[in-house]
């Protein structure tokens, strides 16, 4: 295994910091913390994608994303940390390698997240049946960022709000948390056949390698659903 049990702890350190966030944003937007099928959509280093399957007890999480950066993991990669700490789960933590929350909790109950290199925009490999599809710093990118062979701009934005609509259970939530950068999205989900159920605006520290820093960020939050 290319991974030891030190890569691992360095990588989970921060995940209560992340939940944190996770917890505020559910209050924010009053979802209530229920066993739901949970899509991390553009999932990036997958610690979000974690993160939510121990704050959502019972859920059941899945993380997107290309996985064609060489400064994010693989799917290959995070597989090695599930298999690093279900071995140290299941032979007891020691004070030299632990893990932080509930981690061991997901290893007995069988529910670490499944990572899938799928793409939102070109609808490929996507999962079905989401009763929650969570988006944090995704459609802003997408809006912006030219992607090779693939629709950018606006066209590229709406065509990944239909294809992660698409993915939801006929009741099923948008969760999307963009920075408030004059960006608005009303008029996109609106063009998606989307109902803004609820709208928040908060400000935090930004999490980097290092912990909570003292960047300032201001989020705009949405919950969506799909209108009737």
């Amino acid at each position: 295994m290319n991974k030891s049990p030190s890569d691992a702890k360095k990588y989970f350190k921060y995940l209560h910091l992340v939940r944190e966030d996770i917890r505020e944003e559910f209050n924010l937007l009053g979802i209530p913390s229920k066993p739901m099928r949970i899509c991390d959509f553009g999932c990036g280093d997958g610690r979000t994608t974690f993160s939510l399957a121990l704050e959502v007890e019972e859920s059941v999480c899945i993380g997107v994303d290309l996985f064609d950066d060489s400064s994010k993991p693989t799917t290959k990669k995070l597989q090695q940390y599930t298999t690093i700490v279900e071995e140290v789960c299941n032979h007891g933590e020691s004070p030299e390698v632990s893990f932080p929350g509930d981690l061991c909790k997901l290893v007995k109950e069988k529910r670490f997240p499944q990572f899938i290199r799928g793409n939102i925009i070109l609808n490929q490999n996507l999962p079905q049946n989401i009763d929650l599809a969570y988006i944090k710093k995704v459609l802003v990118n997408i809006s912006g960022k030219e992607y090779k062979d693939t629709p950018s701009g606006e066209d590229g934005l709406l065509a990944g709000l239909k294809h992660i609509t698409q993915s939801l259970n006929p009741d099923g939530w948008i969760c999307a948390i963009e920075y408030d950068q004059n960006f608005k999205l009303e008029q996109y989900f609106l063009k998606s056949d989307l109902r803004i159920m609820k709208r928040a605006q908060i400000e935090r520290r930004e999490i980097r390698s290092r912990g909570r820093t003292d960047v300032l960020s201001t989020f705009t939050l949405y919950l969506c659903r799909k209108s009737s």
